[in-house]
């Protein structure tokens, strides 16, 4: 089974496509429960998505930025529209002022770690 788990392994870090979200949270959002959301969503949803393979949440100056990895498109729809329904995703979207929502899906054309 090593074999099998290290080539899933190397599968899982070829990503083709991230999804950027940058937004604000609604007015009076407890940040501290803000990222607790933002980890069970994580651990409860995201990691359960086909295709899914990095996440980096990130807050500057003028708000948040979600860097979602996904290794193709199709998988970030998937997981998109199952989300919409999803109640593990419900209180991480509830904390998001929704009219500061932008989103890019952009193609990865190099990376380094």
């Amino acid at each position: 089974s090593n074999a099998l788990n290290s080539s899933k392994m190397a599968v899982k870090t070829e990503s083709t496509t991230v999804e950027l979200t940058s937004f604000q949270l609604v007015e009076g959002a407890n940040e501290a429960k803000f990222i607790e959301a933002a980890n069970q969503m994580q651990s409860e949803f995201l990691n359960e998505q086909a295709g899914f393979v990095k996440r980096t949440l990130v807050r500057g100056d003028n708000g948040w930025t979600d860097f979602v990895y996904w290794q193709n498109p199709e998988s970030m729809q998937n997981a998109m529209q199952k989300a919409e329904s999803s109640p593990e995703v419900a209180p991480f979207m509830q904390m998001i002022n929704f009219e500061s929502v932008k989103m890019n899906l952009s193609e990865v054309k190099m990376t380094t770690h």
